[in-house]
């Protein structure tokens, strides 16, 4: 995406009164397929501040809108003008607050969360809202297929000491799918001045198994998205979720975990440039090493 720039909108924001009492704007950061800004008003001797998210897709811009006003319809705000050059201009109330670290995890936040969670998972969306299932057999067997045909050492190493067994282990479940967020990741989740969590982007809203979405987020927090994860992180998380959230068993954790490096390993053999480098294929084979550890101790709890 390529963004004119932000004194353009913020000239386009005070020209067309999309916010009464507009002071500025500030450029929070840019997601996959979105811009996302902070605009800041001052009205009857009151400062206040918005949430803009600019999108360049309308079907994805009218599906959000859908989406927001369904699990939190008192969060959009109503502007005249919806549309910037090509982009689409969807406003929210803005939530201060920080991206969620790991040390913000104790037991009210995780509570906090889970309920917060449970709106989307309790809502009912039409179909065209909601993204298929991803069938992980699916891209299992594109993973075993790419590694049967790649001969390149970094890849023999990574079929013959890890995918063979990880494959055999892989479980299909057949639980009742529901809707999930899709991409539960501490990036998404912003925790405000009072310790509330507040969840983000609902753009891959899809059917799926909650587990995917809370093995995603506890494996992130844990550090196992990089070389070298935490497991006492990975348990006390673990812990307290079972303790707020039973419905959770042994096997769901067994598969999100599985999920998780199955589309790690995925992404990877997509991207060309990563799939091609050496050292990055070196950083996957170690990432892969931490999957053993945790599915030993899952192995171990009753």
């Amino acid at each position: 995406m390529k963004f004119a720039n932000t004194a353009e909108l913020g000239n386009f924001i005070s020209k067309q009164n999309l916010f009464g009492g507009f002071v500025g704007l500030q450029e929070i950061y840019q997601g996959g397929s979105s811009y996302n800004f902070k605009v800041m008003t001052y009205v009857n001797g009151q400062n206040s501040t918005y949430f803009l998210k600019l999108l360049k897709n309308y079907n994805e811009y009218n599906s959000l809108k859908k989406i927001i006003s369904l699990v939190y319809p008192d969060s959009l705000i109503t502007i005249p003008t919806e549309k910037f050059q090509k982009y689409y201009l969807l406003a929210l109330k803005f939530i201060d607050g920080h991206k969620l670290r790991y040390h913000d995890c104790n037991k009210t936040v995780i509570k906090n969360l889970l309920i917060d969670y449970q709106k989307i998972t309790h809502t009912k969306f039409p179909e065209n809202l909601v993204k298929p299932q991803v069938e992980n057999i699916y891209e299992a067997e594109s993973i075993t297929q790419y590694l049967n045909h790649n001969k390149h050492w970094t890849w023999y190493l990574i079929n013959r000491y890890f995918w063979k067994k990880f494959f055999q282990q892989l479980q299909l479940p057949d639980w009742p799918q529901q809707v999930i967020h899709g991409d539960l990741t501490a990036n998404n989740i912003l925790i405000d001045k009072n310790k509330q969590p507040h969840l983000l982007d609902f753009g891959r809203l899809r059917y799926g198994y909650i587990c995917e979405d809370i093995v995603e987020l506890v494996c992130q927090l844990s550090g196992f998205r990089g070389l070298f994860g935490n497991l006492k992180r990975f348990k006390k998380l673990y812990g307290s979720i079972n303790e707020l959230f039973p419905e959770i068993n042994k096997q769901m954790w067994l598969y999100g975990v599985q999920s998780f490096y199955l589309i790690i390993i995925s992404r990877h053999i997509r991207n060309k440039g990563k799939r091609l480098n050496i050292r990055k294929n070196i950083c996957l084979l170690i990432k892969l090493m931490n999957y053993t550890r945790l599915y030993r101790f899952l192995q171990k709890q009753d």
